[in-house]
């Protein structure tokens, strides 16, 4: 009887009506001091504020990743120098890599603000691809 009980506690503990959700709280970023060489500020408005022209940050170490995602926003200013806060707010757009897990990779999405800005920026970063890595157009180049 008392087993029984037990798992009459159990069943109708688990089928709650209502779904529980979690909730990943988002904040900023502050700027730390180490980051990357940049080569200049590229003169394509599409770079980096489209998923179709990412900024590649790849390496030889897929690994290291996110740790390079954050040393290139690290290395970025806002149009007159200001200092930058950055979230990442996701990741989307799936596509082939040979650098990527089982050929395929997924874009991150940051979102960037800095004093005086009218509206937050976005910029689509690649983890997996390497390329000639440039601050997008309307930043400057920090470190």
């Amino acid at each position: 009887m008392r087993y029984g009980l037990l798992l009459l506690v159990i069943l109708f503990t688990r089928c709650s009506p209502e779904p529980v959700m979690h909730v990943q709280h988002m904040t900023y970023l502050e700027q730390g001091n180490q980051g990357i060489q940049l080569f200049g500020i590229s003169s394509d408005i599409s770079y980096g504020y489209s998923a179709n022209n990412p900024v590649n940050i790849g390496g030889d170490d897929l690994s290291l990743g996110a740790i390079r995602q954050r040393l290139f926003l690290n290395s970025l200013a806002g149009p007159e120098g200001q200092s930058l806060k950055y979230m990442r707010i996701g990741s989307c757009c799936t596509f082939e890599t040979e650098h990527g897990f089982d050929g395929m990779g997924l874009l991150d999405k940051y979102q960037i603000t800095w004093e005086g800005q009218s509206e937050p920026v976005v910029l689509y970063l690649n983890m997996y691809d390497p390329g000639e890595i440039r601050a997008p157009v309307g930043f400057t180049v920090r470190l």
